[in-house]
């Protein structure tokens, strides 16, 4: 999930662009209809809300106002008997997840996975940074980077995050898969639907390929 309704001074307005968090009004309701749909699929992992931005933990994690929780979330999805994974996206556009054990919701399960969006221009993006705040995290539960990306034309980012993933176990998807007819425009990776890499694109998918190669030995 990525947009939401939004409601200021008690007026509802629809889902035209992103919210704080996933609305209380129908929020939980949406994730039981989700998980109903997809609980058969256990390669499926159910990203609760994609970049909770202007809101504490308290908020993200218990609710507040017109917002679901984390929790409210969690346990309408497992309401259904889903047993898929959860992940669990941090605030600050899902850079920041240093608090993220800490306000970590209760899963009878105990299938969370530690979301987190890591760009150059993010607050947290050094390797300093990186390491401070979220190998500590996944030291204890999974972490998946479910957006990266690299506005550069050499795709330097697209490079180093995955170097620095792969030896921590850390997940990552690139960002974005979407088609430009402009090699180098923002965070596009591919210029056709055959695959045909951007500029950038070709950094990333050099990497995976060094990676499958890896695997295959």
């Amino acid at each position: 999930m990525h947009f939401a309704e939004t409601t200021t001074l008690g007026v509802t307005s629809p889902s035209y662009g992103a919210a704080p968090m996933l609305d209380k009004a129908y929020g939980a309701e949406l994730w039981r209809s989700l998980a109903t749909t997809f609980r058969a699929d256990k390669a499926v992992l159910f990203d609760l809300y994609n970049e909770p931005y202007g809101i504490t933990w308290e908020c993200w994690r218990d609710g507040c106002g017109d917002y679901a929780g984390m929790q409210e979330l969690v346990d309408a999805v497992r309401s259904t008997g889903a047993t898929n994974p959860l992940v669990l996206t941090g605030p600050s556009y899902g850079n920041e997840i240093s608090r993220w054990l800490t306000y970590k919701p209760a899963d009878p399960l105990n299938n969370l996975v530690a979301g987190v969006h890591i760009y150059p221009e993010s607050g947290c993006a050094t390797r300093e940074c990186v390491d401070a705040r979220i190998l500590p995290v996944a030291a204890a539960v999974p972490v998946v980077a479910g957006e990266f990306g690299d506005m550069n034309c050499a795709g330097p980012f697209l490079e180093a995050l995955p170097a620095w993933a792969d030896p921590n176990g850390i997940g990552y998807v690139a960002f974005t898969w979407n088609v430009s007819a402009v090699p180098c425009a923002g965070y596009h990776l591919i210029t056709a639907f055959d695959g045909t890499p951007t500029p950038a694109g070709a950094v990333f998918r050099n990497h995976l390929l060094r990676l499958a190669g890896t695997a295959k030995k």
